[in-house]
């Protein structure tokens, strides 16, 4: 067979912007959160704080370049429909980055998809570098953004869907629902005496085991923690039933020989690593500790003493959750390379103020 030769990258013109500003700042802690340097130096002073910038520039088409510099920190580099006002999500501990609209990456971190972190593998990790110098191109024509890193010459890209909310939402209203396939019997072992065998924390005050390990409760904003089961399930199926009094969780599974960790780069939670499998209550589904968050319009936050029965199939590698209020119920497929048996019940507390119960 002939051998093809390459089409040549075609060239383009690359306007570098050298005086892109902050316009305005949106944050809930004007004391911490400051804009300087007449606009070009953006800073929290504070952990917890949460706060967004949005630049002066409207962008629409060719190709755009500016040099950022990160003296410290993680923050999301990347862009935003200028008609879209910024929104502080508070069912993401305040964080100003989920909108749909939303593009770009956070330093070494991740990718940032339509308002959504798609976080690296642990190993690609690097935290607590300074002082590190990034290009963001924004290629309007192809709807593309590129990261590069000036000091190793690492360059990551993101594609960026134009569609808008309103025909997102269309679409997913126009797809047709598949017919389910009857479900085969299945013998579900109800787990009445589970309870926390130890929770991990850096603040042994605000966060507590009480009644006898079966309630785990946070009572401080900003604080993380997480609580491990006491039993271990390697086969069949069993059920857990838990309450939600207030706050935002994450119920699920993880491997029992694998000790739970708090990651820096995500302010100190535990529901990162990747043998982590479950729901995060009102936001999505956890995948090899990764949230799957669901679509804007159905992401329900607010809702206080839910009850959900947590099912584990251990057999057919799947954790389902079912809300007994409305009769919802998701799944979730474990990979079983990443989350190895045994599992145990494992619950994440990841910043807000949060009473769980096993009842």
């Amino acid at each position: 067979m002939a051998t093809l030769t390459p089409s040549p990258p075609k060239s383009i013109t690359i306007n570098t912007v050298e005086d892109e500003k902050f316009a305005e700042i949106h944050t809930g802690d004007e004391i911490n959160v400051r804009v300087e340097d007449d606009g070009r130096i953006f800073e929290s002073l504070k952990f917890g704080a949460c706060a967004c910038a949005v630049g002066i520039h409207s962008y629409s088409s060719g190709t755009h370049s500016i040099r950022i510099k990160v003296h410290w920190g993680i923050p999301i580099l990347g862009i935003r429909s200028r008609d879209i006002p910024p929104v502080s999500y508070e069912e993401l501990r305040g964080s100003y980055g989920a909108d749909p609209s939303t593009y770009g990456f956070g330093k070494d971190a991740g990718r940032v998809f339509n308002g959504r972190m798609k976080l690296r593998q642990g190993k690609d990790m690097r935290i607590d570098r300074t002082d590190i110098v990034f290009t963001l191109i924004i290629n309007c024509d192809e709807h593309r953004l590129s990261l590069i890193d000036e000091g190793n010459g690492e360059r990551d890209e993101v594609e960026v869907d134009i569609l808008s909310l309103n025909q997102i939402e269309l679409q997913r209203k126009n797809m047709a629902t598949p017919t389910p396939t009857p479900s085969k019997s299945i013998t579900v072992n109800t787990v009445m005496d589970e309870k926390f065998a130890e929770i991990h924390t850096s603040d042994e005050i605000n966060v507590r085991v009480e009644d006898n390990g079966r309630t785990f409760t946070n009572l401080k904003f900003g604080a993380c923690a997480c609580a491990v089961g006491i039993h271990s399930y390697s086969s069949g199926t069993h059920s857990i039933r838990i309450k939600v009094h207030r706050g935002i969780a994450i119920l699920g599974i993880r491997s029992r020989n694998i000790p739970p960790v708090a990651y820096d780069y995500l302010r100190g939670n535990y529901g990162g690593d990747p043998s982590t499998y479950g729901f995060e209550t009102g936001l999505g589904r956890v995948f090899s500790g990764q949230l799957d968050r669901r679509e804007l319009l159905e992401i329900r936050i607010g809702r206080s003493d839910i009850v959900f029965t947590l099912i584990i199939n251990c057999d057919e590698h799947r954790l389902s959750l079912i809300d007994e209020g409305n009769g919802e119920r998701d799944e979730v497929e474990v990979d079983a390379s990443c989350a190895p048996f045994p599992w145990c019940l494992f619950i994440v507390l990841p910043q807000t103020t949060t009473r769980v119960a096993l009842i």
